[in-house]
């Protein structure tokens, strides 16, 4: 069954509000793969500049002889060039991380490297807000139409965006249809916030009995109101942290520039 004929026994209200959330992930997503997009190409930038200098410097000043007092002798730089070598590093090691958090974000990392990738500073908790937003939606839909918890974790299993927590959702719904209690379950969730807390608290002390759906709707609409605000505080992090690093990474370059042009004019070490 494909999810708009899944849909269409829901109210109009019901479907807009699904069409909101769904509008809300697709947004958190694009926003911020566009704004680690740029942060890597300005990272990117400052080490390939940097690194170039840093190499010009060294070429330049390759079997340089000063005259230190009265000792003729000559600068080594070699170590420049490891300077260089590691600027080629980091750029290797971003290059990486971006791809890993895009993954995390396009929902296509192994389920092996979800709990890593997750555990990056703001961007892991983004995400881990967005995918909650689709596990919730799931199991809300799903009791709103009267199925068991064992069917709507089986639909998540096929719905959410996540590896991990795709394949702790088919086993949980093996597990609850052989009789264990889906509190118990909620709290082995691979990922944790405080609307699942929330929610795992309810379902544990049987409050959601009279109105289960409302339950989840709440714990669906607090993900993804969560997700807009940690956006927001995340690309501005991104931001600054990128024009930190890139401030940092040509100033540094400069300095070994200004200090070799010191020593060459001059015709001493200074140490």
């Amino acid at each position: 069954m494909s999810e708009n004929q899944s849909n269409a026994d829901l109210t109009i209200a019901q479907q807009a509000e699904l069409e909101t959330w769904q509008a809300i992930r697709q947004q958190t997503r694009q926003r911020l793969g566009r704004a680690m997009s740029v942060a890597l190409i300005y990272l990117l930038a400052a080490l390939a500049v940097g690194s170039y200098l840093i190499l010009a410097v060294a070429e330049f000043g390759q079997d340089t002889v000063i005259w230190n007092r009265w000792d003729a002798e000559t600068l080594e730089l070699g170590w420049m060039r490891l300077v260089a070598l590691g600027y080629g590093g980091l750029a290797l090691l971003a290059t990486v991380g971006y791809l890993s958090a895009m993954m995390l974000v396009g929902g296509y990392l192994p389920a092996w490297l979800c709990r890593l990738v997750n555990s990056i500073p703001w961007i892991g908790s983004t995400m881990r807000s967005v995918v909650l937003g689709e596990f919730c939606q799931t199991i809300y839909l799903s009791v709103l139409r009267g199925q068991t918890y064992g069917d709507g974790l089986r639909q998540a299993s096929q719905f959410v965006r996540n590896a991990k927590l795709r394949r702790w959702s088919a086993e949980s719904s093996r597990r609850i249809e052989s009789g264990q209690a889906i509190a118990r379950l909620l709290e082995s969730l691979p990922m944790q916030d405080s609307p699942l807390a929330a929610t795992t608290a309810f379902v544990a002390n049987e409050l959601s009995v009279n109105e289960p759906a409302r339950v989840w709707h709440c714990a669906a609409d607090e993900c993804h109101h969560l997700a807009l605000s940690r956006l927001q505080r995340t690309t501005v992090v991104l931001s600054t942290v990128c024009l930190l690093a890139c401030v940092l990474l040509a100033a540094f370059p400069l300095l070994l520039t200004g200090s070799f042009l010191q020593v060459y004019l001059r015709g001493q070490l200074f140490l």
